[in-house]
């Protein structure tokens, strides 16, 4: 099924894997020069990924409707978060 559906995703499908449980996570957390890593599980945490697809679409509507045909959809939820350039990488607007 899965092998099917990045078929049909075809040149849309970039990189994409499973991840570990809550319980192999960590937490990192730095202010003013202090960091603070904490092991997971979280109590914050209601729902867990169980992995991601990065996906190449020309709209966050067409991302959606080639995530919705993913095998696992039907199994949990997807969440389509849009990639955006890092301040230093944006083209100088001058």
């Amino acid at each position: 099924m899965l092998s099917a559906w990045a078929d049909d995703a075809g040149s849309h499908l970039g990189p994409g894997a499973p991840v570990a449980g809550p319980e192999r996570a960590k937490s990192v957390v730095k202010r003013d020069g202090e960091v603070l890593i904490t092991d997971g599980p979280f109590p914050e945490f209601k729902e867990w990924f169980a992995g991601y697809d990065l996906i190449t679409a020309e709209s966050i509507d067409e991302a959606a409707a080639l995530m919705a045909a993913h095998p696992t959809a039907v199994a949990g939820r997807m969440y389509i978060l849009p990639v955006v350039p890092l301040p230093w990488e944006q083209e100088d607007a001058s």
